[in-house]
């Protein structure tokens, strides 16, 4: 018989120098094991429930939708959906809802560098004297019309734009129509290491979907609290707390 190795995910805590948790240990061993639990949620937890039960879940449903959308609303010349599609099923009293849709991903920092670089050559052409129907000069300074200006960031923008097919998934309570919320009492999970278990789409796999969602949620929410508590105690700046991050995942 096939034995499927397996990780048990929980909760880290935040241990309080002088709590319950904490007897017996240093103010020293308390920061270490913070710092451990935190590694812990950020290089272990959270990716083992993305890895292995959100992400081929969620694949799985969106993959199913998508196949729905081709044949109901087609695709254009570059495999584009030609319009919008949504899909419902109901698991266990959860509403998985799928919308299929096509969109515009923009690169702005690639549109908001090329408009500088076009206003850095409009100031150069004016100062020698080079005649834009969009700029006027006044006296050594360079003036240039709203409307030229929006129409080049437009240009931009549609030079630096991709089109492409995206999938979103919702939870929703059947009863009201409304995000189903996350279970706040879950702490572990067990969590099987292979990647196709969570490949079907079925009741079992909704529950424990819905319960990685939420210790996901809960984990992230104990990433924040310890990240909020360093800059608080030590008085590091955001970008302080990323050269922190990467300290403790070396």
């Amino acid at each position: 018989m096939k034995r499927t190795n397996s990780r048990i995910i929980k909760l880290p805590l935040i241990v309080e120098a002088g709590g319950e948790l904490a007897t017996g240990l240093s103010s020293e061993e308390v920061e270490e094991l913070n710092a451990r639990s935190y590694d812990y949620g950020r290089r272990t937890a959270n990716p083992t429930l993305d890895d292995y039960v959100i992400e081929p879940f969620s694949i799985a449903f969106k993959e199913r939708a998508f196949a729905e959308a081709v044949r109901e609303v087609g695709l254009d010349s570059e495999g584009i959906l030609n319009g919008r599609y949504s899909t419902d099923r109901l698991l266990n009293g959860k509403k998985f809802v799928v919308s299929a849709y096509p969109t515009t991903r923009t690169s702005y920092e690639t549109v908001l560098s090329s408009t500088k670089g076009f206003l850095d050559t409009v100031i150069a052409d004016s100062r020698a004297g080079v005649t834009r129907e969009g700029s006027r000069k006044v006296d050594a300074d360079a003036y240039i019309f709203i409307e030229y200006l929006l129409d080049e960031m437009d240009r931009f923008g549609s030079e630096n734009s991709t089109r492409f097919n995206r999938q979103d998934l919702a939870v929703k309570d059947p009863k009201t129509d409304e995000k189903l919320p996350l279970d706040e009492e879950i702490e572990e999970m067990r969590v099987y290491l292979e990647l196709e278990r969570f490949a079907n789409v079925n009741t079992k796999n909704s529950d424990g979907f819905h319960d990685a969602r939420s210790l996901r949620s809960r984990i992230e929410s104990f990433l924040g609290a310890f990240e909020q508590g360093i800059l608080e105690r030590y008085g590091v700046s955001p970008a302080g707390l990323e050269k922190v991050k990467l300290l403790i995942m070396n």
